[in-house]
Order: structure tokens, then C-alpha cells, then sequence
């Protein structure tokens, strides 16, 4: 909790983009940040719904460019 205020730790491979990987890994507190790739999912919808969730859980986002 303490290194979490000051630090990002990013899930990139750990969450895929994927909305019930972030959700288990914010039960576990594995992370407080995820790395968004629009082409990892599949959708855009599916990204933007993971983004919600994400922010929903007090994480950051960062937008990835390219994968």
C-alpha cells in the first residue's frame, strides 16, 4: 500500500485487457495500474468496459500505442 502511492505497478500480460482477468486481480490486489492495448480483447467496447472497471478500482490507465 505504501510503495502503491508512489509507484505504478502495471499488469500488462497478467490482465490482457481482458475484464475478468482485471476483476480477480483486484481482488487479489496484484496491481494498481493495467496496460490498455485496443487490439488485445477484441472489441472496442470490451477495452472501454475494462477502462471503466480499471478506474472503478482506483487503478490508472495507461493507453498503449502500439502492441
Amino acid at each position: 500500500d505504501k510503495l502503491g502511492r508512489r509507484l505504478q505497478l502495471v499488469g500488462d500480460d497478467l490482465f490482457v485487457t481482458n475484464s475478468e482477468r482485471l476483476s480477480r486481480g483486484i481482488e487479489m490486489g496484484v496491481c494498481n495500474s493495467i496496460l490498455i492495448k485496443v487490439n488485445q480483447i477484441g472489441t472496442l467496447t470490451e477495452t472501454l468496459q475494462t477502462v471503466e472497471m480499471a478506474k472503478e478500482a482506483g487503478y490508472t490507465c495507461v493507453i498503449s500505442h502500439r502492441s
